[in-house]
């Protein structure tokens, strides 16, 4: 169970998952991991079903995707920014080498 993330935290623990990741997508999570901050994500689009994440990547200079971690399952999830500006949680992955692949 994490305790707490920090942005160099994070960093450390992705390039030391290198072995498990390609090394874009390594490169890609250092230049867009941010100091984590509060985000209120939709889970369910039907029920509008809102809850808290802690976001850890921008979507800036990118595309409409970022990575959160959810303290509540202790796992990182990747959220999709829909044209309507609706925030959408889209699943959780155990790991955050998981959430990077599959970003």
């Amino acid at each position: 169970m994490r305790t707490m993330l920090t942005k160099q935290q994070l960093i450390e623990d992705v390039r030391n998952a290198a072995n498990v990741l390609n090394p874009s997508l390594v490169e890609w999570f250092c230049s867009h991991v941010i100091d984590p901050k509060s985000v209120t994500l939709v889970t369910d689009l039907e029920k509008m079903t809102k809850r808290d994440f802690i976001q850890i990547t921008d979507n800036k200079n990118s595309n409409s995707y970022y990575i959160v971690f959810d303290p509540i399952s202790n796992a990182f999830g990747i959220c999709c920014v829909l044209s309507s500006g609706i925030e959408w949680n889209l699943g959780e992955y155990d790991s955050i080498e998981d959430a990077i692949n599959n970003l």
